[in-house]
């Protein structure tokens, strides 16, 4: 089924405008949950832990559409104008640890910090879970706006996390 590329690009500008960061990042969620939606999953969004110390931008499920992705995973929305750091990539992974799920994906305008070869800064971060049985991907902001069509945004998923599981490294859309 084909996704409303306008609809993307519009929350994505709608984004930008923002001048409030909190703003900013409320609008790239929407651009996430809309494309989890269309691909048939439940998300569920704007989730805190009972004690408070835990903030989950999205919380994923699916019944079998994402073939052998996780059935259960998160998804952490970062639009800030410079690369996502190790600390706030590392936050997402303890709080992937601590809800014990396999899959953690970082929707990011711009990636994460450090060279995916050389696996220095945050993406050292990913092979460490890895060996704990946990697997990031990263999805930037023009991965989303090359995407045309739920099948492709899948495709997009499973190669990904194939990847990230493979290598123990940072799954990438090829």
């Amino acid at each position: 089924m084909p996704l409303d590329q306008n609809h993307v690009i519009r929350l994505l500008a709608e984004a930008d405008a923002e001048t409030i960061a909190a703003n900013r990042g409320k609008k790239f969620e929407s651009v996430a949950e809309y494309m989890f939606k269309e691909t048939g999953c439940a998300v569920r969004g704007n989730l805190t832990s009972p004690m408070g110390s835990e903030q989950i931008d999205l919380a994923v499920a699916h019944l079998g559409i994402l073939g052998p992705v996780p059935t259960f995973f998160l998804v952490e929305c970062k639009y800030w104008r410079s690369t996502v750091d190790s600390k706030a990539v590392g936050y997402f992974l303890n709080t992937c640890r601590s809800r014990q799920v396999r899959l953690g994906v970082m929707i990011s305008r711009n990636g994460i910090t450090g060279d995916a070869a050389e696996a220095t800064r945050a993406h050292s971060l990913a092979y460490a879970a890895s060996a704990n049985g946990l697997n990031l991907i990263v999805i930037h902001e023009s991965d989303l706006v090359g995407v045309s069509s739920d099948a492709e945004f899948i495709d997009m998923l499973v190669m990904a996390w194939m990847e990230a599981a493979a290598t123990g490294g940072v799954g990438r859309p090829s």
